[in-house]
């Protein structure tokens, strides 16, 4: 019974809001050719469905912000740790790390149209810049929160690097670091889409660019949905995985 109350409870605002969101729509408060209502976005939502067409897509942009998160993690865990376990390290990368952290991915697309070409590999390398960050900052934190028991206990069994960053500094970073893959996964998916829209190169982001020159807002809203369910599975997935493997998550 509880747990149907707080089902309940999560689900009284959001159906609340739409709810009021059909009634201005259909009551004509708000213009249908841009603020479409809930019901006629659902209507789309399913034709696209049985079009197929939203499915491709949505694998699509899904495969490209997976396969950038991962080339983000395969660059992040090992800079990252290395820059937590040396302060020469962490004091010659900081100032370019800094410069690039604080550029907005969007500005950093266009230059990479002309480094990389309009392509397949554009989005990756976006998703992989856009991501890398978070997963970074969650393995230098990691690294330096090791307690020194452990750092001691490694340098008495004379481990060597490679053995001690490997049994110890990493299972020690482990849960700051998939704490910094679930943020970014969330930024893999928002670069995804709009890698697609600027470059047309095929996903959900070239639909929204169609539908849009269309005047079809009621696509458009619902493949911000379906983004939006994308998203939560694979968060459910990245919580299902930390509780199996039992890392406790930070924040």
């Amino acid at each position: 019974m509880t747990r149907v109350l707080r089902i309940g409870q999560a689900l009284a605002v959001p159906l609340a809001l739409l709810g009021l969101w059909e009634l201005a729509a259909q009551a004509g408060w708000v213009n249908p050719v841009f603020v479409p209502a809930p019901s006629r976005i659902a209507e789309a939502g399913y034709d696209m469905l049985q079009d197929g067409g939203l499915l491709e897509a949505t694998g699509e942009t899904t495969v490209r912000a997976l396969l950038g998160l991962l080339l983000a993690i395969v660059v992040a865990v090992p800079v990252g740790m290395l820059i937590g376990a040396s302060r020469i390290a962490d004091e010659v990368t900081r100032p370019s790390l800094e410069f690039f952290r604080a550029m907005p991915t969007v500005t950093v697309i266009p230059a990479l149209m002309i480094l990389v070409g309009i392509g397949h590999t554009l989005a990756l390398v976006a998703i992989m810049f856009a991501a890398v960050w978070p997963i970074l900052l969650g393995a230098v934190h990691g690294v330096r929160g090791i307690e020194r028991t452990l750092v001691d206990v490694a340098r008495v069994h004379r481990l060597g690097p490679v053995a001690a960053t490997l049994k110890v500094r990493l299972p020690a970073a482990l849960p700051g670091i998939v704490t910094g893959v679930r943020i970014s996964l969330a930024i893999a998916l928002v670069v995804a889409l709009v890698a697609e829209m600027m470059t047309g190169n095929g996903g959900l982001g070239s639909l929204v660019i169609e539908a849009r020159s269309r005047y079809r807002s009621a696509d458009v809203f619902g493949i911000v949905v379906v983004m939006g369910v994308v998203g939560l599975l694979l968060n459910s997935g990245m919580v299902w995985l930390e509780k199996r493997a039992g890392l406790a998550r930070i924040g």
